[in-house]
């Protein structure tokens, strides 16, 4: 049978199946693209760095750095209706005892956003002088 016979045989069904796995590559593609909206990234440059004290005994001291650089990643319409003062970067200094010398930094977004990165993962803890007459 020659190649021209194979082609022009059963045209009908050939346009059948053509469509059809048209309408199954539309369909999957649809429902993929609904289920996972398009991701964006967004980085904030100088964020404060936010102190968390015991309540009754704040403790006089410096960060260094006192600012950080955030990178998220989430939905497009969430990360682009983010706000910076949405996003927290903080210190937790909470535990008693003597002041340590470095902490760990925590971060708090709003849902459905993801944290990328975070710099410094750490900060330095400088205990400042009591004021005078204290």
């Amino acid at each position: 049978m020659s190649i021209w016979r194979q082609i022009t045989v059963n045209p009908g069904w050939k346009l059948v199946s053509v469509l059809l796995a048209t309408l199954l590559w539309l369909l999957v593609h649809y429902n993929i693209t609904e289920r996972h909206p398009a991701e964006q990234r967004r980085t904030f440059e100088d964020l404060p760095i936010t102190v968390l004290q015991p309540p009754g005994r704040p403790r006089a001291c410096r960060l260094e750095p006192a600012f950080a650089r955030l990178t998220v990643r989430g939905p497009a319409r969430l990360v682009a209706a983010l706000d910076p003062s949405e996003v927290q970067v903080f210190a937790n200094l909470t535990p008693l005892g003597p002041l340590p010398p470095r902490v760990d930094l925590e971060v708090h977004v709003p849902a459905g956003l993801t944290v990328v990165s975070l710099s410094p993962l750490q900060v330095r803890v400088e205990p400042l002088p009591p004021p005078p007459g204290s």
